[in-house]
């Protein structure tokens, strides 16, 4: 069975050991090395590879995240210039596994309108300049772990045409809907039949938008069951219940599909 990569490349939860000062040169051994031990290993078995993950920095919204990735400078080497580790990474994981396509992976990215909309830009331009510089990406993936009143969806849809303009795909790669108190929508989801029916109302519309989208290749929730979530209890963020009863969510996205 194939099956989704996800990651070779990560600012977080790498280690300790990476830390010991290892020059630019060295770096790219240790990430070339793990990315080809990895990628060759798992050929012909996977679908699409998550090559690098969250790399935009959150607050400065035009900058790289800060990591030891980081220290690996330019080089115009032939075969494997590269401008940054990011474009580096890309070039080995084509090499390592040539049948899989390659994404980018990022969260706050989905809307590029609202509170998302600066490092959904920043992205968007990354991800432009990495095609015009031939790097073998072929889409990125929006995270979307908001929240069950997420009210963004137009913006989604645009998001998703201005990729598809410039020939990427877009897949919905960590989705779950959490009735708890963000900053940015459903500031006091208390859980009930009415928080339930809009979290099935949001799943539906994201399902709709991807469906509609000739950019949009995939739609993954991050679980199934709120029994097994990487959120605090109480969240109930997937669309089957601690119970693996069927919540609203399902038969909402059930009628989408049926429909479509």
């Amino acid at each position: 069975m194939a099956f989704r990569g996800h990651n070779f490349i990560w600012s977080r939860f790498n280690p300790s050991w990476l830390e010991d000062g290892f020059s630019s040169d060295e770096l790219v051994e240790i990430l070339r090395n793990h990315i080809e031990t990895v990628g060759t290993r798992y050929t012909n078995k996977t679908l699409a590879w998550d090559v690098v993950n969250e790399a935009i920095d959150d607050d400065a919204e035009s900058s790289i995240r800060k990591c030891v990735w980081n220290n690996i400078t330019a080089s115009d080497a032939s075969p494997d210039d590269y401008t940054n580790y990011i474009d580096l990474a890309f070039k080995v994981a084509r090499s390592a596994d040539p049948f899989a396509k390659l994404f980018y992976n990022d969260y706050n990215v989905a809307s590029s309108e609202g509170w998302s909309a600066g490092k959904s830009n920043a992205m968007f331009d990354m991800v432009k300049g990495m095609k015009d510089r031939g790097i073998p990406i072929d889409g990125v993936g929006f995270q979307l772990h908001v929240g069950t009143g997420y009210d963004m969806i137009e913006g989604v849809k645009k998001n998703m045409e201005r990729y598809h303009d410039i020939g990427i795909e877009v897949h919905i790669t960590e989705l779950d809907l959490a009735c708890e108190n963000k900053p940015e929508e459903n500031k006091n989801c208390v859980w009930g039949d009415g928080a339930q029916q809009q979290q099935a109302e949001t799943y539906a519309a994201l399902l709709q938008a991807c469906l509609d989208s000739p950019a949009c290749t995939n739609f993954e929730t991050w679980g199934f069951s709120d029994a097994h979530s990487w959120l605090e209890d109480g969240t109930h963020p997937l669309p089957f219940d601690e119970n693996y009863e069927e919540k609203f969510a399902v038969e909402s996205m059930r009628q989408v599909l049926l429909h479509s």
